[in-house]
């Protein structure tokens, strides 16, 4: 047996007319004419009955304001300004990072391209190399076009 809230009278098991505040710490039955709710209004909250909340817990609600206030203690001005502080020194730092992070690509960058044109100049310098040698090992005499075809044959150009 249960009373309802507003009118004090008690809500019988069978009564079908009956609207259940869904908030856990309530959970309070009404009559639904308690409500002032006429038959459609009342469908309408019968409809939404798993989030309905009574008038008294809906008042509740809307006093309460959420704030970060409720979440973390409040700081006193030593520990506030130390945070703050902190939080320069770390900003600080990461600028410093920032800097060295782009000195260092510009200076790899500086060295792959010195690195690159010394590979072209070895290239080149090797090249020079491998034409003088073969200039001074084959004498143009020597060489002939039918001694790259056959080995056999002594043809002189």
């Amino acid at each position: 047996m249960v009373l309802c809230p507003i009118c004090k009278q008690t809500i019988a098991r069978e009564e079908k007319k009956t609207m259940a505040c869904t908030v856990p710490t309530c959970q309070a039955i009404f009559h639904g004419k308690c409500l002032n709710a006429d038959e459609s209004e009342f469908e309408a909250l019968r409809a939404l009955r798993k989030n309905w909340e009574c008038p008294k817990c809906e008042k509740a609600r809307k006093n309460i304001q959420p704030t970060d206030k409720c979440l973390s203690p409040p700081r006193s001005a030593p520990q506030q300004q130390t945070v703050d502080s902190t939080s320069q020194l770390l900003l600080a730092a990461i600028k410093n990072l920032t800097e060295e992070v782009k000195g260092l690509k510009f200076s790899l960058d500086a060295n792959a391209n010195e690195f690159s044109r010394g590979i072209k100049q070895e290239g080149q310098l090797h090249y020079q190399q491998f034409l003088l040698i073969s200039r001074t090992k084959l004498k143009p005499s020597t060489i002939t076009s039918s001694s790259y075809l056959h080995k056999d044959s002594k043809h002189q150009v």
